[in-house]
């Protein structure tokens, strides 16, 4: 008998699709699958939805999220493969695992007061928005980086602290000190 994953390949081959993968999640150290499948077409162009049975589904990219070392803590890299050096996920310090540790949070990647496995790190949606950058404009990761990071302002540089360097600051020429921001 057939995988089931197999089967509904079979099944929406005709509407495009050459294979699909269900989304599993890790709970309490297992494995779990969930409802959501990832179906990979055969075109550039994914369809608005598919028919399965007698349901009409819709479609919409998949996003996955930043890749990040359990090593180093750094995104792009899986543990397998990293040449950095163990570091705390909960301190950021290094020599140590997170497991047991008992210190103050603080990011590896952006020096920011939480861990470095947080969904409120700018690192990590700043790397979560060159990723949908990179896949929604069919761009390279580089690419994707080069442009998000010039639409994003400098952690820092507020409006006001410009705009004040901008009036204070003499300058004969004062196209050379307007910035452009997006909120």
């Amino acid at each position: 008998m057939l995988e089931l994953r197999e089967k509904i390949t079979e099944e929406l081959k005709s509407q495009g699709v050459i294979h699909v993968r269900r989304i599993t999640i890790r709970r309490d150290g297992q494995l779990l699958n969930t409802k959501h499948l990832i179906l990979t077409f055969d075109s550039n162009k994914l369809p608005e939805h598919i028919k399965a049975g007698y349901m009409r589904l819709s479609v919409r990219t998949y996003i996955p999220n930043p890749l990040r070392c359990f090593k180093c803590q750094r995104f792009g890299h899986s543990k397998t493969s990293c040449r950095g050096t163990l570091t705390c996920a909960r301190c950021a310090e290094v020599g140590h695992e997170s497991t047991d540790c008992t210190r103050t949070e603080k990011c590896v990647n952006c020096k920011g007061e939480h861990t470095s496995f947080s969904r409120n790190c700018f690192a990590w949606k700043q790397e979560k928005e060159i990723i949908t950058t990179k896949i929604k404009k069919q761009i390279s990761y580089q690419e994707a980086r080069k442009l998000v990071k010039s639409q994003t302002p400098t952690p820092g540089n507020s409006y006001v602290s410009v705009a004040k360097k901008s009036i204070s600051a003499p300058s004969a020429d004062r196209n050379k000190d307007l910035y452009c921001f997006y909120f």
